[in-house]
């Protein structure tokens, strides 16, 4: 099968209360996440295509503050891409959305640079200076109280934006709040053919789950040593959950 073709049609729609929602992270075979902080450099380049085939789909994509600050994130689809997106009935690049409660995001990164498709999400108790700056550079939303509610910011996107489906593209603490909340629908994890060792980051980072989440492989493609899973999980009802600032 093509690489292009993996991916080409996934049947992501809205459940009920909030939009479909997907995580897609690549680790390294023993599950570390990054090579000096960042994500670059584990996944292939065929691991990168898959990803714009994910974003493809989706009407938004997500990330924590801690993704934007230390990734290249918010660039979109590829002007190629743009087509199967209209094709789907879709807007020609997702929105991108970004959950922190401090306010503290680098406005020069690439996911300010269209203001009218950056969302970013905020709590109450961040700082009103921070805000009023994110303001000019982006769609500012109040989802929480001391800290971002994954819940809250997806019933915003739903509800106000007409979102039927979301990537999350990471971190470990957005993964982590997502799954112990019980919004996650289904992860594609890429495990890279390579072992990193170290103390870095794993796929996920937050409290034990218990008990354990059960996923049920969906696919699974393999090119050159490098898998690309595709997993559903089943409906769980919240359990609390963390966020990264």
């Amino acid at each position: 099968m093509p690489v292009e073709d993996v991916y080409s049609i996934l049947d992501w729609k809205a459940v009920p209360g909030r939009p479909f929602v997907a995580l897609n992270m690549v680790a390294s075979v023993d599950g570390r996440v990054a090579i000096e902080g960042s994500a670059r450099g584990i996944g292939s380049s065929v691991d990168r295509a898959l990803m714009m085939a994910l974003r493809a789909n989706a009407d938004a994509v997500m990330f924590g503050a801690g993704t934007l600050r230390v990734e290249g994130v918010g660039k979109g689809v590829p002007a190629d891409w743009v087509p199967r997106r209209l094709a789907r009935g879709l807007a020609p690049q997702p929105l991108l959305v970004v959950l922190t409660a401090s306010g503290r995001l680098p406005l020069e990164r690439s996911f300010f640079a269209d203001p009218d498709r950056a969302i970013v999400c905020v709590a109450r108790s961040t700082p009103r200076e921070a805000v009023e700056r994110l303001q000019a550079r982006a769609t500012v939303r109040i989802a929480g109280d001391d800290r971002p509610d994954p819940a809250e910011a997806l019933r915003i996107l739903g509800g106000e934006f007409g979102v039927q489906s979301v990537l999350c593209e990471g971190g470990p603490e957005l993964g982590h709040s997502l799954l112990a909340a019980g919004l996650l629908d289904e992860l594609y994890l890429t495990l890279a053919p390579k072992l990193l060792g170290g103390g870095g980051p794993s796929l996920l980072a937050g409290a034990s789950f218990a008990p354990p989440i059960a996923l049920t492989l969906r696919s699974l493609h393999e090119h050159e040593g490098e898998l690309f899973l595709r997993y559903a999980l089943d409906r769980q009802p919240p359990a609390g959950h963390n966020m990264s600032d």
